[in-house]
């Protein structure tokens, strides 16, 4: 069509405060520093993903004892702390193929965690 509007191009890329996402690439942006927590839900889902490739958000809510983890996690990301989630295909038990999220620390993130954990008299919730 003559005047139809041109398509608008498809873009692969998700910007969040913590990391820039491209084309499965991981660009670290500045991000503030972790501030730590107190809370044993955040810290049992930090020792969760420090230890795992990756986390289901059914796993942070099952590990956390919630049943909220995007929020979880929101709080952890409000705080400093740097992280990712990639969404994976997956099928479901209607045999339909969905997305879902996956948690992951990036490795600024990491970093962050184990400065924090130097830096601080709290001990992490085991």
């Amino acid at each position: 069509m003559k005047n139809a509007r041109p398509a608008k191009a498809k873009t692969s890329a998700t910007l969040t405060p913590a990391i820039l996402l491209r084309q499965g690439e991981l660009f670290e942006l500045s991000t503030p520093a972790f501030t730590g927590t107190s809370n044993p839900r955040h810290q049992r889902v930090i020792e969760a993903l420090l230890k795992n490739e990756g986390l289901l958000r059914e796993q942070v809510d099952k590990i956390a004892g919630c049943s909220n983890g995007p929020e979880l996690m929101a709080e952890l990301q409000r705080k400093g702390l740097s992280w990712v989630c990639l969404k994976e295909e997956f099928i479901d038990r209607d045999g339909r193929k969905c997305l879902r999220g996956r948690y992951f620390l990036t490795p600024m993130g990491r970093r962050q965690v184990a400065i924090w954990k130097a830096n601080s008299h709290e001990s992490p919730h085991k």
